[in-house]
């Protein structure tokens, strides 16, 4: 082993994290598109299922397990409320009061269909369980959004 033996590392998985002034990923394309009243563009047709955690759920998690003895884990940090990618653009403009419309592209080859975290393992050895819903994030992230 490249560690030495007292060094005792745990592993965190961190599943589709936004928050406020985050610029990248799906998030930020759809509110961009959406607040310019572009189409967004979804590949396939937006029935890939993921699940978004909020900043502040993340570091409460991370915060948690630096505080406790648990070591030698392998942690999956989400929140495993599912929602579709069309669902997610839809929400998105219920919020921006928009009538953006939809550009469907080809689903990417690599594009993985359902991409929702494990959390029991956390949970168990933390209690720790996310806060905040994605209707209350998207509602925080649109608050501070230029």
């Amino acid at each position: 082993s490249i560690y030495s033996d007292s060094v005792a590392l745990n592993v965190v998985r961190l599943f589709n994290v936004y928050g406020a002034g985050m610029r990248d990923r799906v998030m930020h394309n759809f509110i961009s598109k959406i607040k310019s009243d572009s189409n967004v563009i979804i590949h396939g047709q937006g029935h890939q299922i993921r699940s978004f955690i909020w900043i502040d759920d993340v570091l409460d998690a991370l915060t948690q397990l630096q505080d406790s003895d648990i070591i030698g884990q392998v942690l999956n940090i989400g929140n495993p409320e599912p929602v579709s990618i069309l669902k997610l653009s839809e929400m998105i403009k219920t919020k921006l009061g928009s009538n953006a419309g939809i550009d469907f592209l080809p689903l990417r080859e690599e594009e993985p269909l359902n991409r929702i975290p494990d959390i029991h393992k956390i949970t168990s050895l933390l209690k720790w369980e996310p806060t905040v819903s994605l209707d209350t994030g998207l509602e925080r992230m649109l608050l501070n959004y230029e």
